[in-house]
C-alpha cells in the first residue's frame, strides 16, 4: 500500500490547483502510474488513501450528497459552510451565488464570504461574467458535469 500511497501523493502533488478528485478518477490516475503493479483494484487506493491520510498528508476520502466519493488532494480542513456548498455543487460542478442564496438560505454576503473562501483555496474558479452575477466552478467535480449533450446521446 505504500506504493501505492506514493502515487496517490505523486497525483495530489500534479493535480493540487483542483482542489478535489473524484475517487474513480483518482485510481484512473494511479494505475496509469503503476503499469508495473498488475491489478491495483478499488479497494487497495481507498486502503492507501486512509493509510496516506493517518499520517495527515491528505484528508479522508468524502462522500457528498448523492454517494459521489471524492478526495481532497491537499490536506485542508473544510469548514461546513464550505463542504455546504461543494455538496451543492457535487451533482454539475459548478453553483451561482443565487443557487446558494436559496437553496441554503444564506445571505448574498455569507454565500460570496464563503465561495471567495473556496476561490482562494484553490477549491473553486470564480466565472463573474455569467449572466446571473457569478458561477463559481469546482474543477475536481467537472467530470459530474452533465450539461454536455453527448453525454445524454443527443443528436445536432
Amino acid at each position: 500500500y505504500d506504493y501505492i500511497g506514493l502515487a496517490i501523493l505523486d497525483v495530489a502533488t500534479e493535480h493540487a490547483s483542483k482542489g478535489l478528485m473524484g475517487l474513480a478518477e483518482l485510481i484512473v490516475e494511479v494505475v496509469r502510474r503503476l503499469p508495473e503493479v498488475k491489478s491495483v483494484t478499488y479497494n487497495d487506493v481507498i486502503e492507501a488513501v486512509n493509510r496516506v491520510s493517518e499520517h495527515g498528508l491528505l484528508p479522508d476520502i468524502r462522500t457528498l450528497r448523492g454517494g459521489v466519493k471524492v478526495v481532497e488532494l491537499r490536506p485542508l480542513e473544510l469548514r461546513r459552510d464550505q463542504a455546504d456548498i461543494i455538496n451543492l455543487a457535487a451533482s454539475k460542478g459548478h453553483v451561482s451565488v443565487e443557487e446558494v442564496m436559496m437553496e441554503l438560505k444564506w445571505s448574498e454576503d455569507h454565500a460570496r464570504q464563503v465561495l471567495s473562501s473556496l476561490v482562494d483555496t484553490g477549491m473553486a474558479v470564480a466565472d463573474i461574467r455569467f449572466s446571473t452575477g457569478g458561477r463559481y466552478y469546482f474543477p475536481g467535480l467537472r467530470a459530474r458535469d452533465n450539461s454536455d449533450p453527448k453525454s445524454f446521446g443527443a443528436s445536432y
